[in-house]
């Protein structure tokens, strides 16, 4: 699984002062994986007293020496308390990076694509637009483009959830609609299957504009699927009409059905890429992968319609060991430096 990280809040600050009262802090603040390791510290306090009582009895012996100069004695007697607290320190840390100490907080994150089917089940209306006009009559492999745009519209309807809501649109000089009232998938199946006769020029703004009037009226997020072969002859322009479907932050995706003679990738490309959306061209898709290529295109309708309607972030808990491990390490070479330096 893949995460995009967006954002970290909870997150502790973990920077701390190079003194022991904030090194002290640091260790409570933490917590411990290994808590039992954390009960072994008053045998460890033990063994630093034993250090300690053994340090002294050499320091009484080193003053009697240097009894005579009490400037060297002040010396020794500094250094001596310097290494003792090195060894103490030296050894609470140990204890802590045994007990395997983390810091825990949460991440937030947005779903990725690669995890884009987490809220497939979320409700969405797919208004679908269906290019029926003249040039749709042209015959592909023994089959007109109609008749591949419409098998096309029931495999995206297969894949899209019993909750979803549907509006087929065919489009050419008019636009035949189905009934706003019955939105379901069966119903839809049945509209698409009663058209069969294509009409005169295509008018893809037209369409595209009815298509975007609905967003006021309809309270589920909304996208748009164009299924055409791109030839355009009316007089607006398309584009200037899928920019205002973006400001909208509504998902225009493009379906290219082919073509020899009447043929415009080039515009349902581009009505895509304003909308930050998918083109899909099926025209070189061999049959039996088009049900997984339409398969991972509705996916990719479903999340692109959600991520502009509801929140895409959620919180997930981290358990943060590398952090602490470094810190402590640090302050761990200090103390050592510190014994060698004041003797061992």
């Amino acid at each position: 699984m893949v995460w995009e990280v967006v954002q970290l809040k909870g997150k502790k600050d973990l920077g701390i002062s190079m003194d022991p009262l904030s090194l002290i802090h640091f260790i409570l603040q933490l917590n411990y994986e290994r808590l039992w390791v954390l009960y072994t510290l008053p045998m460890t306090i033990s063994l630093v007293l034993v250090l300690t009582v053994t340090s002294m009895r050499r320091l009484r012996k080193m003053c009697k020496v240097f009894s005579s100069k009490r400037g060297r004695v002040c010396l020794v007697v500094l250094i001596t308390l310097i290494n003792i607290l090195a060894k103490i320190a030296t050894i609470v840390i140990l204890t802590v990076l045994l007990a395997k100490p983390y810091v825990y907080y949460e991440r937030e994150i947005v779903i990725s694509r690669e995890m884009k089917t987490r809220y497939f089940s979320e409700e969405i209306m797919v208004i679908m637009l269906i290019d029926f006009s003249h040039s749709m009559k042209e015959s592909i492999n023994g089959r007109t483009k109609l008749d591949l745009a419409k098998e096309v519209a029931l495999k995206v309807l297969e894949e899209l959830t019993d909750m979803d809501k549907f509006h087929i649109v065919f489009f050419a000089e008019e636009l035949i609609i189905s009934s706003l009232e019955n939105t379901s998938r069966e119903y839809s199946k049945i509209f698409i299957k009663s058209i069969n006769e294509t009409r005169n020029y295509t008018t893809i703004a037209k369409a595209l504009s009815y298509a975007i009037s609905l967003y006021e009226i309809i309270e589920e997020p909304i996208s748009i699927i164009i299924i055409s072969d791109g030839a355009d002859n009316s007089n607006v322009n398309p584009i200037e009409v899928a920019v205002e479907a973006s400001k909208r932050g509504i998902p225009v995706f493009t379906i290219f059905v082919g073509g020899k003679r009447h043929r415009n990738p080039q515009l349902l490309r581009s009505i895509a890429r304003v909308t930050n959306s998918t083109f899909l061209d099926i025209t070189k898709l061999h049959e039996d992968s088009l049900e997984n290529v339409i398969r991972r295109f509705v996916e990719d309708v479903k999340y692109e319609t959600l991520s502009r309607r509801i929140d895409m972030r959620i919180r997930v808990p981290v358990r943060d060991y590398k952090t602490p491990m470094e810190i402590l390490l640090k302050y761990l070479l200090i103390f050592l430096l510190v014994m060698l330096l004041s003797g061992v």
